[in-house]
Parts: structure tokens; C-alpha cells; sequence
């Protein structure tokens, strides 16, 4: 299980250093929005409080400056994908993260959906220390589950076994395939300067997953993929099945 949460009564002292909130954004959500919410935090957020930048969160925690105790609050301004990969950075170096809220931007927000933080933050209470702090003191703790996915190659093939974990769901077919260039897409100093909006951003992800939907290019996954479930083959997949989809949370794609 992991924790996630929403609105609640629950309250903690902020006097230490370790107790304050530490704040991770990802300056590619949102297109523009990212950075500006990651300067402005940053001004706002002052120590006992830090934020930092989430594509570089593995290098904060290896110099010692992302420090927290189990009264520690997080937040995570950025989509499900940067959630993930902040809590992942943080576990592997062998520490459960502190439970995070969300501030969502970008694309993909079906957590902060189901957590009830989609409506929560704009920006008086975004770029306002004390009440993100209050914010997130009163927040009621919940245990969201996460998932173990091991990826098993087959001998003959030059890539490695390996080991994910999911929160939200895990796709195979048309979805996974458009998610995928999507993200190499913004990480790619040639395309960053498409990605300059949200609305532009969600266009984007249509047009990565368009001509695999046109061309129908997963027509046979159902006969490429075998899914077992306790131990019993599921095949009742309709034959025009294009992508199957692993659900964990009651929200896929916005919806």
C-alpha cells in the first residue's frame, strides 16, 4: 500500500526542520505552467519548507538535501507520471516517502481525481506558504495500493528483465504506445517547444495515439497477449481489442 490523501482534520507540528513540507514540481507539466509554478514556490516557500525540481529529485536526495520524518508532508505539483517518479526516487533510497497531496498539471491527473485534489488548489492558496501548509495538515491520510510489475524477456532477446511498480494502471496496445511517445516527445529538446500548453498538450497526445488508431496497428493483440487471472486464462476479449488496460483506481484518462 501507499499513501495518498484528501480533505481531513488531521494536524502535526511544523517546528522542526524535518517537519516541514517539501515540495517537488515538474517543470515540463503544464507546458509553461510547470516552470512558472516551480519559480514561484520557491520564492513562496520558505525553510523550514523546500521545493524542488522533480526531474532532478534523484540528485537532491544523493546530497542529502531531501530530508524528511514521519511527520513530514509532501506535495507533488505535476501529473500521475511525476507522482510516481517522485515516490520510486524517494523509496529507492531505502525510505518509505512522506504522504503527498497533489497539485495537478498537465495531462494525466486520474489520481488527483480519486483523491479529491483536482478542484483543490488554484493559485491564492498555491502561492501562499501558510496555506499550504494548513492545507495539507488538515488533509486525512489514505493507502492507496501500488503494484509490482515484473517484465520477463524471453531468452533470445537482447533486452533485460525488469521490474516496474504502478499506482493508476498499466496498458499494453494503443494507449501504452501513445503514452510512450508522448513522453519521449517532451523530453526531446527538438519537440519541448510544442509542449507549451495544456490544452496543446492533451491535442498532442490525440495525434500520438491517432495513427495507431487509424491503422489499426494492435488488431491481433488479442492473440499476441494471453491474460491469466488466479490462474484462469481470460478470453473473452472482443476480437477488435486494440489495448487492454490494468485499472487500480476508478479513473482512466480523465474519466
Amino acid at each position: 500500500g501507499r499513501k495518498g490523501w484528501r480533505g481531513g482534520d488531521a494536524r502535526a507540528d511544523v517546528s522542526r526542520d524535518e517537519d516541514g513540507v517539501v515540495v517537488f514540481v515538474n517543470k515540463r507539466s503544464g507546458g509553461r505552467r510547470g516552470r512558472e509554478v516551480l519559480k514561484r514556490m520557491r520564492d513562496v516557500m520558505k525553510p523550514p519548507h523546500r521545493v524542488f525540481d522533480a526531474s532532478t529529485v534523484e540528485r537532491a536526495i544523493e546530497r542529502g538535501d531531501v530530508r524528511w520524518n514521519d511527520d513530514t508532508r509532501g506535495l507533488v505539483a505535476g501529473g500521475d507520471g511525476t507522482v510516481a517518479l517522485v515516490a520510486d526516487a524517494l523509496r529507492t533510497h531505502g525510505r518509505e516517502p512522506p504522504p503527498m497531496a497533489i497539485a495537478p498539471l498537465g495531462t494525466g491527473n486520474d489520481l488527483a481525481r480519486v483523491l479529491g485534489w483536482l478542484t483543490v488548489w488554484d493559485d491564492a492558496r498555491l502561492f501562499d506558504q501558510e496555506r499550504v501548509v494548513s492545507t495539507l495538515r488538515r488533509a486525512r491520510l489514505e493507502l492507496v495500493d501500488r503494484w509490482a510489475l515484473d517484465i520477463e524477456r524471453p531468452k533470445r532477446s537482447k533486452h533485460a528483465s525488469t521490474s516496474k511498480s504502478f499506482v493508476n494502471y498499466m496498458g499494453i496496445g494503443v494507449d501504452a504506445r501513445a503514452a510512450l511517445a508522448f513522453d519521449l516527445a517532451r523530453k526531446n529538446n527538438r519537440w519541448t517547444w510544442l509542449f507549451f500548453h495544456e490544452l496543446t498538450n492533451k491535442l498532442l497526445y490525440a495525434v500520438f495515439g491517432a495513427r495507431d488508431f487509424v491503422e489499426h496497428s494492435f488488431k491481433d493483440l488479442r492473440d499476441d497477449v494471453v491474460v491469466t487471472v488466479d490462474d484462469r486464462v481470460v478470453d473473452w476479449f472482443p476480437e477488435d481489442t486494440e489495448g487492454i488496460i490494468l485499472l487500480n483506481i476508478n479513473s482512466f484518462s480523465g474519466g
